[in-house]
């Protein structure tokens, strides 16, 4: 049995291009080492927090179903003459006091189970993460100023790769096995979907993930909890970066396939 486990540990280890010498702990040591640096790479960040960087997001950009997108320059901090985006509620949305927490929370998460999947390598492309932060407009009464979110902007071609209810692009077979990934990687537990953003030369850059889980809200009113999962297996078609060998949760049709993102009623 220590040998098989030793065996498997080795094998990590050659998918991930590392050394496979060693004992079992030099093995393990190598291997968390390894994902701690691909964790490093993960997050796109404004470069600094929002009190040393300023931007004029004024350009109104798109709409979703809760929220307006606006565009402008950063004009103070690391980024200054970079393009960033703010992202608003619309007013009345129910979802505007509890949301920013969970926003955060989520592409933590998702930001671990994707640096999982850059350091198994599977593909020839790094995966990056837009990291948002929560601002105000400095100056202005809270009352008068409501909280936003602002990122670095994703120029060039933009995508929608799939969605929380199941839709996807079968164009893009590495992010469906991404989402199916990070569901294996996590034990069943989680599922990041709802994967947009740009694709480059070197590395795709998300923003806005969402994260399913096994209790619906946990992360959020995207996650859509268990049945999100179900729904997701539901459509899902393994491509030729999905491994046989991972898991897969029981099938379910709970909800039906959109391009958007679903928020489910508080």
């Amino acid at each position: 049995m220590e040998n098989r486990k030793v065996d498997e540990l080795r094998g990590l280890c050659r998918k991930r291009g590392l050394h496979v010498t060693g004992s079992k702990p030099e093995l393990i040591k190598r291997l968390k080492t390894s994902e701690k640096d691909a964790a490093k790479k993960v997050f796109v960040k404004n470069g600094s927090n929002g009190s040393q960087s300023k931007c004029k997001c004024r350009t109104y950009l798109a709409s979703g179903t809760h929220r307006h997108v606006y565009t402008g320059p950063y004009t103070a901090g690391p980024r200054t003459g970079q393009e960033a985006v703010k992202k608003v509620f619309k007013t009345g949305s129910v979802f505007e006091e509890s949301f920013f927490a969970k926003d955060l929370e989520t592409v933590e998460k998702a930001g671990k189970l994707i640096a999982k999947f850059n350091a198994e390598k599977l593909i020839s492309k790094t995966i990056k993460l837009n990291k948002p932060e929560v601002w105000r407009t400095l100056g202005v009464p809270k009352e008068s100023s409501p909280k936003c979110l602002v990122e670095p902007k994703i120029t060039g071609e933009y995508v929608k790769f799939n969605s929380n209810t199941g839709y996807a692009d079968d164009e893009f077979h590495t992010m469906q096995a991404l989402s199916h990934y990070t569901y294996h990687a996590s034990g069943g537990r989680h599922l990041v979907c709802d994967l947009q953003g740009g694709r480059y030369e070197t590395c795709y850059v998300l923003t806005d993930p969402v994260v399913l889980s096994q209790k619906v809200g946990k992360f959020g009113p995207t996650d859509l909890g268990p049945d999100g999962i179900a729904n997701f297996f539901q459509y899902h078609k393994c491509g030729k970066f999905c491994d046989p060998a991972w898991l897969t949760a029981k099938p379910k049709a709970a909800f039906t396939p959109v391009k958007g993102t679903t928020f489910f009623a508080p």
